[in-house]
């Protein structure tokens, strides 16, 4: 009852959200195959490309219908301790947003997927494109959004961003596709070095999280990836510039892995959730498994330890 008193415009978008779900789900249907499989199976890139032609067209359907790009006050009072919230960008359609700040300046970073945007090169350009804003005062003024890379390629997704506590660069992890790609910077995001691959010969790869050493060496990062969704560890001893990859679990269950981090001693840990997407039309049936992943000797062997399997929420 709520939606159906809103604006046209807003039940447009609604609609189309509706219907997204409902053309994924069927996407997910038993036997479907190929790379950059779902759960259960399903070809992820065909519902990459259906999610983007459909925000795509809500958004034009916002702006058409004049609900899109209004400012409005996001806080009045905010909880003891904090400031209360700033809207980023009123006039940009912004998703899955990264921040890393660093403890030894001033400066913030800020990763987003950006969609409806005029591409950001030419040809072959990616729509959505990863934009990066930078703040040097701890967060109260930020620069304007520019692509992270006007790399060619397919659609860019799931950000990344994470700050070396020692030197303060800086490292951001993004998709292409269903690529995983590096990039760093050594001057507060002010350049950042051309993408480096971290899947090697691994045919898709998908849903990353990184971590490193304090000195920034050594960098590890998890994504899933074949046979259906297993995870995997991408590892570079040389600050990022060669990676190399490892399988840590080879099973029908499909990895989300949430968080990492590099103690201080050099123990890596990664967190990660494990689903079984075997039932009807590829829903998830049984229990969550959530994991610990440690390596004690910089990724040469690993642990996988079994925390606790939880109820499907």
């Amino acid at each position: 009852s709520m939606y159906a008193r809103a604006t046209s415009g807003l039940v447009t978008v609604l609609a189309l959200i509706v219907v997204a779900d409902a053309v994924m789900l069927a996407a997910r249907a038993p036997g479907a195959s190929g790379p950059g499989r779902a759960p259960g199976g399903a070809d992820e890139r065909l519902e990459q490309e259906l999610a983007t032609d459909l925000r795509i067209q809500a958004l034009r359907d916002a702006k058409a219908d004049g609900i899109f790009g209004r400012r409005q006050g996001v806080s009045v009072t905010a909880s003891p301790g904090w400031t209360g919230a700033q809207l980023m960008e009123a006039k940009t359609d912004d998703w899955e947003p990264a921040v890393a700040a660093d403890p030894g300046s001033n400066y913030v970073y800020l990763l987003t997927t950006r969609y409806g945007e005029p591409k950001p090169c030419p040809g072959n350009c990616p729509v959505p494109h990863i934009a990066i804003e930078i703040s040097s005062d701890n967060g109260l003024t930020w620069s304007q959004g520019v692509p992270l890379c006007a790399c060619k390629g397919s659609g860019q997704f799931d950000p990344i961003i994470e700050v070396v506590p020692d030197t303060g660069d800086v490292y951001a992890l993004w998709m292409n596709g269903f690529n995983v790609l590096f990039q760093k910077s050594t001057n507060n995001g002010e350049t950042w070095s051309d993408p480096i691959p971290t899947w090697g010969n691994v045919s898709w790869n998908d849903k990353p999280v990184i971590a490193m050493s304090d000195d920034g060496q050594h960098v590890y990062v998890s994504w899933n990836g074949p046979t259906g969704g297993d995870p995997w560890i991408a590892q570079s001893h040389d600050f990022g510039v060669t990676w190399s990859q490892t399988k840590l679990v080879n099973s029908r269950r499909y990895f989300f892995a949430f968080d990492a981090d590099v103690t201080s001693d050099g123990m890596v840990v990664f967190s990660e959730s494990s689903f079984d997407y075997s039932g009807p039309a590829a829903s998830a049936i049984g229990q969550v498994d959530h994991h610990a992943f440690i390596s004690r000797d910089l990724g040469a062997t690993w642990e996988d330890q079994l925390l606790v399997s939880v109820e499907l929420g």
